[in-house]
C-alpha cells in the first residue's frame, strides 16, 4: 500500500531503518542520521555479496560506509517487476526491448525511484552508491537513476579472474547483450578484467579504473608474520572445484574431479592424524555434495563420522592457507594466494583435463610449471605425503608467481584500498557541486503528493 499510495517520504523512513552503518572494527549497526559531513558517505547495494572489501574500506575512516541487504532490493523491484521473468535473465532487465515485458515496468520502477531516492538519499546523508557487479540486476536501476540524478554510481567489480578461454567468452557474451552502463565509474582487479568488460562494448575503457583487490591487502601484510604450519598436526586444504554448475553439462572430467576428492577422504580415514579440509563455494554446495556422496559412496566408513575431516563454505581462506601444509585447488584464486604464502601447491591437472575437449576452461594452462602438477592419482598421493614432510618448498619459480599474482589478482604493494579510497574522495569533490544543485531542486517536491 505504501508504494501503490507513492508515500515515499514513509518509503524512505522505513528503509532507512534497514540500512545499517559499517564502524571501523566492521561491526554493522543501525544508521542514525546523515553523519557528521567531513567524508564521503558510500551506500553499498547487496553488500553481503563483497567479501570483506566493504570493512576493509570502512576500517580506514576516510569513508562512511553504509550498506543495505540485497534481499530489500529485490522486494522493491518485483513491485514493478514481473516475477515470472525470473533473476537468471539478464537482458529483460538491463536492456528490453518495446516488446518485452519488462519493458513499461521498468519505466515505472525508475520513475518511482527518481522520487523515492532522493528522499532516502537525503535523510541519510548519501553522497555515492555503490554496487559489487556490472550486471547485478537488482542494483542496475538504483544506481542508473542515482548517477542521473548526481548521486555518482560505483560498481567495485568483483568478478574478475578472466583466466580461461571459456570464462573470459562467456563473460564477454553476456556483458555485450546489456545495453549500455548507466554509471560512470567501475573498478577491476586487472588488466585482464578491463580488456573483457570494455571489450564488450558495455562499458567503456575511459570508465574503468584497474585498482586490484581490496581484501587482498589484508593478505599481503599477512604474509610477513606468516609462521610455519604445524609438522605435528599437519593440515591439508582442497579448494574444491566442480565440473559442471547446477543441471548445465559437464566440462570437465567427472571421473577425475570424483577420484581427487575419494582420495583426499581416503587419505583423512587413514591418517588420524592429518586433519583434511575441504572448503566449497556456498553457491555450488548442494551440487559439489551430491558429488561428493557419489564419490565416497561405498567407503569404509560415514565419512561425517572422520573427526580429521572437514567440509566447510564459511572458513576464510586466508586463514586455512595460513595453517595448511599443503594447498591443493583448480582453477581457484586460491591457488596464486597460496603460491605466494610458501606453501605447498598442487594443482591436480592430470588425464583428461589435458585433452584438447576441455582446454578451453582450465586456467592457466600455459603456467602449470609453477606449481606441483601430478601425472595421475597414484602420483598425486604420493606427492602429497612427499610435501608434508618436508617444511622446505620449492621457490625457484617464487618470482614468476608473485608476477603472476600481480597480473591476475593484486599490486603486490597493498595499495589496492588506498586506490580505492582515492577514487572515492575524486569522485565525491568532482560531484559536490552537481550535487548541492540536485539539493536545491528538491525543494520542488513540496506539495507533492507522498511527499
Amino acid at each position: 500500500m505504501v508504494i501503490r499510495m507513492r508515500l515515499y517520504q514513509l518509503l524512505s523512513q522505513i528503509y532507512a531503518s534497514c540500512i545499517g552503518e559499517v564502524s571501523t572494527d566492521g561491526a554493522i549497526q543501525r544508521s542514525t542520521g546523515k553523519g557528521d559531513g567531513d567524508k564521503p558517505t558510500a551506500l553499498v547495494l547487496s553488500y553481503e555479496q563483497f567479501r570483506g572489501d566493504i570493512e576493509d574500506l570502512a576500517a580506514t575512516g576516510q569513508v562512511r560506509i553504509l550498506c543495505l541487504k540485497e534481499h530489500w532490493l529485490t522486494r522493491l523491484m518485483f513491485q514493478f517487476y514481473p516475477e515470472g521473468v525470473g533473476l537468471a535473465k539478464h537482458v529483460p532487465y538491463f536492456n528490453p526491448t518495446q516488446q518485452d515485458v519488462t519493458w513499461a515496468p521498468k519505466q515505472q520502477y525508475r520513475a518511482f525511484l527518481k522520487q523515492f531516492l532522493p528522499r532516502l538519499f537525503d535523510r541519510l546523508g548519501v553522497d555515492i552508491l555503490i554496487s559489487h557487479h556490472v550486471h547485478c540486476r537488482q542494483d542496475f536501476d538504483w544506481g542508473a537513476v542515482s548517477d542521473e540524478l548526481g548521486y555518482p554510481y560505483l560498481v567495485i567489480n568483483r568478478e574478475n579472474l578472466f583466466v580461461s578461454e571459456y570464462i573470459r567468452n562467456l563473460a564477454h557474451r553476456r556483458i555485450s547483450r546489456l545495453g549500455q552502463f548507466e554509471g560512470r565509474y567501475v573498478t577491476v582487479h586487472n588488466k585482464v578484467a578491463e580488456q573483457v568488460i570494455s571489450g564488450s562494448g558495455y562499458v567503456s575503457k575511459n570508465h574503468i579504473h584497474v585498482l586490484g583487490c581490496i581484501r587482498m591487502d589484508r593478505f599481503l601484510k599477512r604474509l610477513k608474520t606468516f609462521g610455519r604450519p604445524s609438522q605435528e598436526k599437519p593440515a591439508i586444504t582442497f579448494f574444491t572445484y566442480l565440473t559442471r554448475a547446477g543441471r548445465g553439462e559437464d566440462y570437465g572430467p567427472k571421473a577425475q574431479c570424483s577420484s581427487v576428492h575419494r582420495l583426499l577422504a581416503e587419505i583423512a580415514h587413514e591418517n588420524p592424524a592429518i586433519e583434511v579440509i575441504f572448503k566449497v563455494k556456498p553457491t555450488f554446495y548442494n551440487t559439489w555434495k551430491r558429488m561428493f556422496d557419489e564419490a565416497t559412496a561405498n567407503f569404509p566408513v560415514a565419512v561425517d563420522q572422520l573427526d580429521n575431516l572437514h567440509i566447510s563454505t564459511t572458513l576464510p581462506a586466508h586463514d586455512l592457507i595460513e595453517r595448511s601444509n599443503v594447498i591443493i585447488g583448480f582453477n581457484s584464486t586460491t591457488v596464486l594466494e597460496a603460491s605466494i604464502a610458501d606453501r605447498h601447491v598442487i594443482v591436480p591437472y592430470f588425464g583428461p583435463w589435458q585433452e584438447e575437449r576441455y582446454s578451453e576452461h582450465v586456467y592457466l594452462p600455459d603456467k602449470m610449471h609453477l606449481f606441483n602438477v601430478p601425472s595421475d592419482i597414484e602420483d598425486m598421493k604420493r606427492m602429497i605425503f612427499k610435501c608434508l614432510k618436508s617444511q622446505k618448498v620449492d621457490n625457484t619459480f617464487l618470482a614468476e608467481r608473485r608476477s603472476l599474482f600481480e597480473e591476475y589478482v593484486s599490486p603486490l604493494d597493498g595499495s589496492a584500498t588506498a586506490k580505492h579510497i582515492q577514487l572515492i574522495k575524486t569522485i565525491y569533490q568532482e560531484h559536490r557541486v552537481v550535487q548541492q544543485s540536485v539539493s536545491t531542486k528538491r525543494t520542488l517536491y513540496d506539495g507533492v503528493p507522498g511527499s
